[in-house]
């Protein structure tokens, strides 16, 4: 197991560079191989990349998978502000996913989302990822009404 982990995490850093001058189109892969090996950081950060293809191409279900499997990766990281920062990206990127296919858990799965993000960047100390999360939350709360 340990061998497989080192091989996706070798395969991933070749296509980094073998492909540099065309990483986008090898974000899909990326993901992939990094998921597969010990290197959550550089798979959190291509699912979400991933998933920002996937959402342009209004691939939403596929772009949802991604970043609930980034936030799963995320899980497994220690406490710090660039795991706080990253999570707060990958759920405001999901809040979008939610609103365009519709939330299983409905509008408060759309808000527990939201406020852990709001969380997330706070303890960032992310002022521009701070403010986009609020005006998402202000968003959301003001459609209520």
């Amino acid at each position: 197991m340990e061998r497989r982990k080192l091989l996706h995490k070798l395969t991933g850093q070749a296509l980094e560079s073998v492909y540099a001058s065309s990483l986008p189109e090898h974000y899909q892969n990326l993901a992939y191989h990094y998921a597969h090996s010990d290197d959550s950081s550089n798979a959190v950060k291509y699912l979400r990349l991933a998933a920002e293809q996937a959402m342009s191409r209004s691939a939403y279900p596929e772009a949802r998978d991604q970043l609930n499997s980034g936030l799963e990766l995320l899980r497994t990281q220690a406490d710090s502000q660039e795991r706080a920062r990253n999570e707060a990206a990958v759920r405001l990127a999901l809040h979008t996913c939610l609103r365009a296919i519709g939330a299983a858990g409905g509008l408060p799965e759309i808000a527990e989302n939201l406020e852990r993000a709001r969380e997330c960047s706070e303890s960032a100390d992310d002022d521009p990822g701070h403010f986009e999360v609020v005006e998402a939350l202000a968003d959301h709360y003001l459609g209520l009404i």
